[in-house]
């Protein structure tokens, strides 16, 4: 049976976009059935994705003139990004029934679907950069689709900003590769590279860093990542910012970047980043800001996985680093639908709003502790897979800077539990009065126990994952 074309699940997506809107207006305030339709267009495409390959044997050289080519990395991004889209889709049912313009959402949530899986895919350095921009436009709306708070359209303008600077170095260095080079394809074919090739895989470099949110341009993250609804922040810090240190890496081997001088550069930015995520998370008193310093420090440990193979050219690190970032998605999705929960019923902003929610929300107080935890690297959650993964690559590499670097995620890891003990500690401090708790809806609790059970099977079977991110990284390697 031949593979799908890698277009299909990018059409499916478009088309289901146009239909989900056209639906909306006229039940523009049934978000159940909205919500049971964009999830079933997320579901059609991941099937179609996995219907595409990858094949057995894929080819290391793309056709001339094909725009989009499905590899090891990309499916495994591309697929772990619409299972979280689904999850979340369902979980937006209920809780956005009560927001004005629920129909403008779900048709934006499927492009910014589309947007990711077709930068997954692209074949070229125009298509890539289309589809980042279409990512990036939805995601500018959502963080500010609340707009009758002028929190969100601040931190919806500031996201903007930042994300329209990267996108501009993008472009700009694309104009230079191609200026020097004659070609958009990737991978390019080996050659010695010019002034305007080497400068353009610079401005390339720095536009990607910014949408990354890696330090110093970490600034944008907590605001918009607080600010926006939570099912949207829980795709954004889950896959959306990872996602453009996947396609740094794949550009930087694409386009023949000087692997251990990038590496080195992208181990050290890495390192400061896990340091600033972690220090300034300590001083949070909001939960999803609290959150999403969580997330410029789990950026910073991928940084270092991929960085440090890109350093050393071994394969096993970079595998590492994709199971990082499966792992962040679905523990990092849990903790925002969790903490949406508790903010949606019981007004829970800051850390003091958590008290004794865990007696009156067990479940809900129950995943996010259990993220949190993971998160910070407790078996059995793919937190510990992932970081057992990279200490295990650098145990068999002999370097002192790997060494070094296994240091710092080890206190990394330490330093994470001194800002997640206290918000779990909140959620199981008895107050001495408080209303009984609130009967929450299965559009809430169904998704959430559906996205722990699939993060719980990947902390104790990683392997199907393992051997998938290690296929990736030697694909990209073989570039």
């Amino acid at each position: 049976m031949n593979p799908m074309p890698a277009i299909v699940p990018i059409a499916i997506l478009g088309a289901g976009s146009t239909v989900v809107y056209l639906v909306a207006r006229v039940a523009p305030r049934r978000t159940s059935l909205l919500a049971a339709l964009t999830a079933s267009i997320m579901a059609a495409a991941l099937g179609a994705l996995l219907s595409s390959g990858p094949p057995n044997r894929v080819p290391s050289i793309v056709s001339p003139g094909e725009a989009l080519f499905l590899e090891p990395g990309g499916c495994l991004i591309a697929s772990t990004a619409l299972v979280l889209g689904t999850i979340v889709a369902l979980y937006s049912a209920r809780y956005l029934a009560l927001d004005r313009h629920p129909d403008r959402y779900f048709p934006l949530l499927l492009l910014m679907l589309a947007g990711t899986v077709g930068a997954t895919l692209a074949s070229d350095l125009f298509t890539l950069y289309l589809f980042v921009v279409l990512t990036n436009g939805a995601s500018y709306v959502l963080v500010a689709f609340r707009r009758e708070t002028e929190t969100a359209i601040e931190a919806g303008f500031k996201y903007a900003i930042t994300g329209t600077m990267g996108s501009m170095f993008l472009l700009a260095g694309i104009a230079l590769v191609f200026r020097d080079t004659g070609s958009l394809s990737l991978p390019m074919p080996a050659a010695a590279p010019g002034t305007g090739h080497q400068l353009g895989l610079g401005l390339i470099t720095f536009g990607l860093l910014v949408k990354a949110a890696v330090f110093p341009a970490h600034t944008w993250l907590p605001d918009a990542h607080g600010r926006a609804p939570s099912s949207i922040s829980a795709l954004l810090s889950g896959i959306i910012v990872p996602l453009h240190i996947y396609l740094l890496v794949k550009l930087a081997m694409a386009l023949h970047a000087p692997q251990p001088a990038l590496g080195w550069l992208l181990t050290a930015l890495g390192a400061g980043s896990l340091i600033a995520g972690n220090v300034l998370a300590l001083r949070q008193s909001y939960g999803k800001r609290l959150l999403g310093y969580s997330t410029i420090a789990q950026v910073g440990y991928m940084c270092l996985a991929f960085g440090l193979g890109m350093a050393l050219g071994q394969p096993e690190p970079i595998a590492a680093g994709f199971l990082l970032l499966v792992g962040h998605a679905l523990l990092k999705g849990l903790a925002f639908l969790a903490k949406g929960s508790l903010h949606l019923y019981y007004g829970a902003t800051t850390l003091n709003d958590l008290t004794d929610l865990g007696r009156r929300a067990p479940l809900a107080s129950g995943l996010l502790s259990a993220a949190l935890l993971g998160l910070a690297g407790m078996p059995p959650l793919p937190g510990f897979a992932g970081k057992f993964a990279l200490l295990w690559a650098i145990a068999g590499l002999d370097s002192r800077a790997a060494y070094a670097v296994a240091a710092l995620f080890l206190l990394g890891s330490l330093v994470s539990l001194g800002y997640y003990l206290p918000l779990i500690g909140r959620l199981l401090h008895r107050a001495p009065q408080t209303a009984p708790g609130h009967r929450h809806s299965r559009w809430i609790h169904l998704p959430m126990v559906g996205l722990a059970a699939l993060t719980l099977l990947l902390g104790v079977w990683p392997w199907p994952v393992w051997r998938m991110a290690l296929e990736a990284a030697r694909f990209l390697g073989g570039w």
